[in-house]
């Protein structure tokens, strides 16, 4: 006569592959066979595991245990845990000795939660530094680069960064490439943007985050000095072509050496 079973699902990792894990950390369950009162012999027999009802196809498994407490491991592949919180079941198929069970009444429930991410490395083209200020009205490619915080994953990070000044202007929204780059594209004088202030100031970057990482930010750049650009300043008049005694018209055309700025005439 076959004796009874009972099967209990656990998590047998710790950090980010522990519960709560994170997006794409590998996580490895276990599942411990308790024979029914009385029974002594190990069992043998399958475990299957299954998450929210879909099989798991185990990336590495083990067997029984030779001695109590009677356990299976299964780790699941990479990357297939997605963010939420996951119903883990076992069914153990029973043997001579023992019938089969399960803890779909009670399923595990794994806990998935974003990844942190981190901005490393807010920077423009040219760098406007102390010893080298930018001239203001300027164009300026800014770039900020998007990593996983940590280690043990290998998903990388996609979304958005959104760039501002430290004079609370937003300037672009560039989106995360395929190396954790974001570049801006927009802005005030698109494809770049420019500053038309004299002084100084740090751009801010933001990442918004996506289904795998948590929003992060905001990272600065080092501080960036720009100098104002003199004018330049040309007067016209028209007053050798006109008869004597009629009115001239003199034009004042002032424009900036600066890309980015725009011409002004008066009359």
């Amino acid at each position: 006569m076959q004796a009874s079973s009972t099967i209990k699902v656990t998590n047998a990792g710790s950090g980010s592959a522990g519960n709560p894990s994170q997006v794409g950390v590998p996580v490895t369950y276990t599942a411990t066979v308790s024979p029914g009162s009385g029974a002594l012999l190990a069992p043998t027999g399958t475990v299957s595991f299954f998450d929210g009802g879909t099989p798991i196809t185990c990336a590495s498994a083990t067997g029984f245990t030779p001695s109590a407490p009677f356990s299976v491991t299964c780790m699941e592949p990479s990357g297939s845990l997605i963010l939420g919180t996951h119903a883990i079941t076992a069914i153990y198929s029973g043997d001579s000795n023992y019938l089969g069970s399960d803890n779909t009444s009670a399923p595990y429930g794994q806990v998935v939660k974003q990844n942190q991410a981190t901005i490393t490395t807010v920077a423009t083209v040219p760098d406007c530094g102390p010893s080298n200020p930018c001239a203001a009205g300027q164009p300026l490619h800014v770039s900020a680069i998007v990593t996983p915080a940590g280690s043990g994953n290998a998903l990388t990070p996609t979304g958005t960064v959104t760039f501002t000044d430290s004079l609370g202007r937003q300037l672009c929204t560039a989106s995360v490439g395929s190396h954790g780059t974001a570049t801006c594209t927009g802005g005030y004088s698109s494809p770049n943007f420019t500053v038309a202030n004299s002084g100084s100031l740090t751009i801010n970057a933001s990442y918004g985050g996506d289904l795998s990482f948590a929003p992060a930010g905001p990272a600065s750049s080092s501080q960036l000095y720009f100098t104002a650009v003199a004018p330049n300043a040309v007067l016209s008049t028209d007053r050798n072509a006109r008869p004597v005694g009629t009115v001239a018209t003199y034009t004042l055309t002032v424009s900036d050496p600066g890309p980015g700025l725009v011409t002004q005439t008066a009359r």
